[in-house]
């Protein structure tokens, strides 16, 4: 197989059921009316990410427990539900993988801690892949009730667990998801990044509003008041020249990331200088004034294509000019000038931009686990995952995702990773059945129990880079072996 995934089959695009919030979100875009929102649109982080810590499953078995049995509703969350460590952070996961973007759950504020931890939240958990909601029965013409009104079905339940294993990541950072499997859909656009994956996501300075007039000095050059728009693609190394459709600065960046300006290759400034992203957000070019085009050099920072060309991808960002508070929403920019026949396009789908398989994720979180394993220790119970077959060591890859490992399944004490080890998910003895190498069911062996049982409602993660679930290339490597180093080869630092 080539380094590249072999593109899934376009969904398309189908009108989703009405939202039905009382309220909009508060810290998410408006919702729109019915006819408005079509069912890859994301609206509270636009592409799911990983970010749960390891801790919050470990340690709200009966939380999750007892959220099975019961509509997804505030009413759930009575006494003293959300006061164990993580608890709020796991049910946040919970409601965002079941409920469509327009539901949320409100958080109780009868007493001072749980107003604290309310606000915390921005006073309620969100929906965001309605994977037990209408988005879920638009998508898989399915007829199920949704979790916000009857207790959930055994098909949902498995469906939120996967999706909730798939977000967790033990490095505490935010890594961007392409999460694909029953019920879901590609979009034809990616949204630039407007934070780092550092810290659970660290912001970048460019997107904060400026503190004066945004017009003011030179625009091109402030690290304040910017917009972000779509990621595109190209191949590394040819000149790419895009033009804002109304008057408007340009800024582009390397990777799927936003950035601030600075020189070329120095990388972002939002962040301390140990803690630099190696991924992206590097400076690559800003327009020379509003009605002029922006050139660049595409950056090899993308998939080998052939034996001659590699992919590379850029963010863009756009400012109002000097003299104006904002730019339109509906400001872009377009592609000019020569235009390559492949592997050239702005905004590119998402099909396009994550395109390294990482594996499969399945199985049922809300069971009662036995037998209890270590606080570190992951995939336990009905848990399971198995790993794409680029990878030379899948269990290393896991592990450093669910783990915190750094190329080993075992910890420093040797204590290991998973009760229930990961598989390869294709091979000789696949542990999925796939189609588009996307999983379709798996098989999970349960580290206390003989029999295996096969799970219906897998998901499967693509990576926008082989090496976004790790601390650093060199661990990457390491981990991952020769198949990923031709990978990583004039990539962006």
């Amino acid at each position: 197989m080539s380094s590249r995934g072999e593109p899934r089959a376009w969904l398309g695009t189908i009108v989703a059921a009405a939202c039905t919030a009382s309220r909009p979100p508060a810290t998410a875009p408006q919702c729109r009316d019915a006819a408005a929102i079509v069912t890859n649109d994301m609206p509270n982080n636009d592409m799911p990410n990983n970010g749960l810590t390891v801790q919050a499953l470990t340690k709200n078995q009966a939380l999750v427990t007892a959220l099975a049995g019961a509509p997804l509703t505030a009413a759930v969350f009575t006494g003293d539900a959300l006061a164990s460590p993580y608890a709020a952070d796991l049910v946040k996961y919970v409601v965002s993988c079941a409920l469509d973007p327009c539901d949320e759950v409100e958080l109780p504020t009868r007493t001072v801690e749980q107003r604290t931890l309310a606000a915390s939240f921005g006073g309620a958990f969100r929906g965001e892949l309605g994977l037990c909601g209408d988005r879920y029965n638009q998508l898989a013409a399915a007829r199920e009730p949704r979790w916000r009104d009857a207790a959930p079905s055994a098909g949902c339940l498995e469906r939120v667990s996967a999706c909730v294993l798939a977000r967790t990541n033990a490095l505490g950072q935010r890594v961007v998801l392409s999460i694909r499997g029953d019920g879901t859909a590609l979009s034809a656009q990616v949204p630039v990044q407007p934070a780092f994956r550092e810290h659970h996501g660290t912001p970048i300075v460019s997107f904060a509003p400026c503190g004066g007039p945004p017009g003011a000095g030179a625009p091109g050059d402030r690290n304040c008041g910017w917009a972000p728009r779509f990621v595109g693609e190209c191949v590394a190394g040819s000149r790419v020249q895009l033009a804002a459709t109304t008057p408007a600065e340009v800024r582009i960046c390397a990777g799927i990331y936003g950035c601030d300006h600075d020189a070329p290759g120095a990388g972002p400034t939002t962040l301390p200088a140990s803690d630099t992203p190696w991924y992206g957000g590097t400076w690559l070019a800003t327009s020379p004034t509003p009605a002029d085009a922006v050139a660049f050099t595409c950056p090899a920072n993308g998939p080998i294509l052939d034996a001659s060309r590699r992919a590379g991808y850029y963010a863009v960002m756009v400012a109002a000019p000097a003299g104006l508070s904002s730019v339109p929403m509906t400001t872009d920019v377009r592609r000019v000038g020569p235009v390559a026949p492949d592997h050239d396009q702005y905004p590119a789908p998402e099909r396009e931009v994550f395109t390294y398989r990482e594996g499969a994720f399945y199985g049922n979180l809300f069971a009662v686990a036995s037998p209890q394993f270590p606080s570190n220790t992951m995939l336990w119970g009905d848990q399971f995952a198995c790993y794409g077959d680029r990878w030379d060591k899948g269990n290393a890859l896991l592990a450093a995702r669910l783990c915190a490992g750094t190329g080993s399944d075992r910890d420093g004490a040797g204590t290991p990773c998973f009760a229930n080890p990961p598989r390869a998910c294709d091979g000789p003895t696949p542990a999925c059945t796939t189609t588009d190498l996307v999983a379709t069911s798996c098989v999970g062996i349960r580290a206390d129990a003989d029999a295996a049982r096969r799970w219906g409602h897998p998901y499967t993660t693509y990576l926008n880079h082989p090496c976004d679930l790790f601390t650093d290339r060199r661990v990457c490597a390491t981990a991952l072996g020769a198949s990923v180093l031709p990978l990583l080869q004039s990539s962006v630092r």
